[in-house]
């Protein structure tokens, strides 16, 4: 089998029982063998260790948590990543170094929320991560970095994001001073038949009352209208349809998409404050 990919790792250390009995063999045998795979493993393995601090017995609170201010970590504290240096076992003549560092973690402890951001230089690219108890696996969050550019960045589902090192240099992250997570406070699944012409709605995720909200199908367009008071009615909206998300605006309660930005047989639509 393949080399276990970095999620795939996460999740032998993070939820074992999560795999099947073969993939936990495959991933610790990988573990075994290979020096790059070994020291990532122990980099979760620490991270993860250091987080159990920000765990709460409390039950989650009934009031959906939609914006999380985090704030910078010391660099010395406990939160402070270490830099591995993850050279794979090849020949002399390959000098390629494969080097994964944590440039800056941000947390909020009141929400015992942690943002980790990575950068792999043999990839030329950070990664983000989002670790919160708010966050769930298909979940795409937002996230405001709060620099002089009002930068917004769109995350892949589950809270991570990838950002090549030209949209963002190592000196401009290790400047930001806070980031503002946004939760999605409503999603909803978009079923098409290409062939009918026919939408399907399933809001069972929505969390707003039937008369709150209205899909509404008129031509090529689909209009989404909210009802509701104005402090519950989102702002903004993500479009994820053949793993690309696009970010719309929600003005006055409303946002009309046209439905060929609905193209794929199922998509998904995600709203915040």
């Amino acid at each position: 089998m393949n080399i276990p990919t970095e999620k795939n790792i996460e999740t032998y250390i993070l939820n074992r029982t999560a795999l099947t009995e073969k993939e936990q063999e495959w991933i610790q045998d990988w573990i075994q063998k290979d020096e790059e795979v070994r020291l990532l493993a122990e980099w979760f393995r620490v991270f993860y260790k250091k987080m159990d601090h920000i765990e709460s017995v409390q039950e989650r609170p009934d009031l959906l948590t939609s914006i999380i201010e985090l704030e910078p970590a010391p660099q010395k504290s406990k939160y402070s990543g270490n830099v591995f240096v993850l050279a794979a076992q090849t020949p002399v003549a390959d000098r390629r170094k494969k080097t994964l560092k944590t440039i800056r973690t941000f947390v909020s402890e009141e929400h015992k929320t942690l943002i980790r951001i990575l950068h792999n230089s043999s990839k030329n690219q950070f990664k983000l991560h989002v670790i919160s108890e708010f966050l769930q696996d298909d979940d795409i969050v937002l996230i405001d970095v709060g620099d002089q550019n009002n930068k917004t960045l769109v995350s892949d589902p589950g809270g991570t994001f990838v950002i090549p090192d030209q949209v963002f240099p190592e000196n401009t992250i290790k400047n930001w001073q806070k980031c503002e997570l946004h939760l999605p406070i409503s999603k909803i699944r978009v079923f098409s038949n290409g062939e009918q012409g026919t939408l399907n709605f399933d809001t069972t995720e929505a969390h707003f009352e039937r008369e709150e909200l209205s899909l509404q199908k008129s031509g090529d367009k689909l209009q989404v209208s909210f009802n509701c008071s104005v402090e519950r009615i989102p702002d903004k909206m993500v479009i994820y349809v053949g793993e690309k998300s696009s970010m719309w605006p929600v003005e006055n309660g409303k946002c009309t998409i046209a439905i060929q930005n609905l193209s794929s047989p199922v998509s998904s639509l995600f709203f915040y404050k």
